[in-house]
């Protein structure tokens, strides 16, 4: 065997064992090999292999039986005569070659071979792939529309925090450009609401998966707002890949300051029912057991039997009247003017000692000696927080001791209250679920923030923090 035909078995060994249709082509574009594949290719595609054999212009194969271009050819002549003129050195495109119902795309890659004045050409199929970009594309496209078509604020960012996209909302609501965002990493905006909002809990949302909400309160041009962030899980494109994650902002204010006034109201509703009733009820009850000590001191004094009727009387007019104190206390709710600091720690001691004298519950206070409040509305929420957490830990949590502490750190008001019982759900179709709900709207209407967490071994603490004013 001559050194010229061993070099022709090893380039033939060389195109078999590529997986692509390939054939090479002449400097003349007439094709002189073909690898297995690529006959293959033909046989089970409908076409006649004369039409793409070795000797048979390759340009004449991409025509139909009466010698006019195929549509699926016109993409690639003019580059492939550019390729064999050497003008370029090498192309890639895609191309449809859909068989009966079937659609299939192709992806031709050529390549000049210098030292022959020829080219290798490469044919692969790449349907999936295609696919897959295309419904990148439209998935990209709906999401845009969306995206930047929706009213309300939205902004996409990856996990470290540089900001990808901003909606026109996002950019109204804060009153920022987006070319002041986009690209930029929300540690280096002066904004720093717009970097909390862009910033806060990434990382969290990315290890978890889950979706986190949280309000902010922020100060814009038109005074001072309630956001509410939302902040969903890394979103993905069709194939999966990840394309940041996705966040929305809400302006909440005027539900916030709605639950404020429905809270204030049913305050204020409270107060009075439990007036009409202390001065109502209650004294035709005290008058009851008084009208009925004088009867049984008075037949007692003359030996009728009656007077037993009597003291039964007087006993059940006295247990009534002991009642309806306890059920004004728990309804009214404020044992005591609560407007000011001086106040809060008078009745935060007073139910202390209440909750002692009424349960084998150990009261632990834990409280500064003057605290003061610019809104006397601070001071009442702040109580009945303090007093729904007692209320839960005695009542649900079957606490045995309790610590109830108010104190500064750093610029911040914390008031916690610990118990040691057994836990309980803030669940809202449960009692204690809706008490606990009112609690956050409570912590909302004075800007604090309500955490409630488990202690080991056992017990809760609820934390309410409240910023500076």
């Amino acid at each position: 065997m001559d050194e010229s035909r061993c070099r022709l078995s090893v380039d033939f060994d060389i195109l078999n064992a590529l997986s692509a249709c390939a054939a090479v082509v002449d400097g003349e574009g007439r094709i002189v090999a073909v690898n297995g594949a690529w006959s293959q290719f033909a046989k089970q595609n409908g076409c006649d292999p004369e039409r793409v054999r070795a000797g048979v212009r390759y340009l004449a194969a991409c025509q139909d039986p009466n010698g006019a271009p195929l549509p699926e050819a016109s993409g690639f002549r003019t580059k492939f005569e550019a390729l064999m003129a050497g003008d370029i050195n090498k192309f890639s495109v895609e191309y449809p070659c859909h068989y009966q119902e079937t659609e299939r795309w192709f992806l031709l890659e050529a390549t000049l071979l210098p030292s022959t004045n020829g080219a290798l050409l490469c044919h692969r199929e790449i349907t999936h792939a295609h696919h897959v970009e295309a419904g990148r594309r439209e998935f990209r496209a709906l999401f845009s529309a969306l995206f930047h078509g929706t009213s309300e604020a939205m902004f996409l960012c990856d996990s470290a925090g540089q900001v990808q996209q901003v909606n026109p909302a996002f950019t109204i609501l804060f009153g920022v450009t987006a070319t002041k965002l986009v690209g930029r990493n929300f540690k280096q905006l002066r904004n720093k609401t717009v970097a909390h909002v862009l910033g806060d809990y990434n990382a969290d949302v990315e290890r978890t998966g889950k979706v986190r909400i949280f309000e902010i309160s922020v100060k814009i041009d038109t005074g001072l707002r309630a956001l509410e962030v939302t902040k969903g899980a890394v979103l993905r494109g069709v194939d999966g890949e990840p394309l940041g994650i996705w966040g929305a902002v809400r302006d909440i204010s005027a539900a916030r300051a709605t639950e404020c006034k429905i809270v204030d109201l049913s305050d204020h509703e409270r107060q009075r029912l439990a007036a009409l009733v202390h001065e109502g009820p209650c004294q035709s009850v005290t008058g009851i057991w008084l009208y009925a000590s004088t009867l049984f001191d008075e037949l007692t004094r003359n030996g009728l039997p009656q007077a037993n009727d009597a003291r039964a009387i007087v006993e059940l007019a006295k247990d009534a009247g002991q009642e309806m104190k306890q059920m004004l206390k728990e309804f009214s709710m404020l044992p005591m003017d609560v407007d000011d600091g001086d106040g809060l720690l008078a009745a935060i001691g007073y139910m202390a000692e209440q909750v002692e004298a009424a349960t084998a519950t150990k009261c632990i206070l834990s409280l500064p000696d003057t605290v003061e409040f610019d809104d006397p509305s601070v001071s009442r929420h702040l109580f009945w927080i303090a007093q729904e957490a007692v209320r839960n830990a005695t009542k649900h949590a079957k606490a045995t001791r309790l610590q109830i502490k108010l104190a500064r750190e750093r610029r911040t008001l914390v008031l916690t209250v610990r118990d040691n019982g057994i836990g309980f759900e803030p669940k809202p179709q449960t009692s204690s679920g809706i008490g606990l709900q009112v609690m956050r709207v409570r912590a909302r209407a004075i800007g604090a923030t309500l955490e409630f967490r488990r202690l080991k071994p056992r017990g809760t603490a609820v934390v309410c923090t409240l910023p500076p004013p």
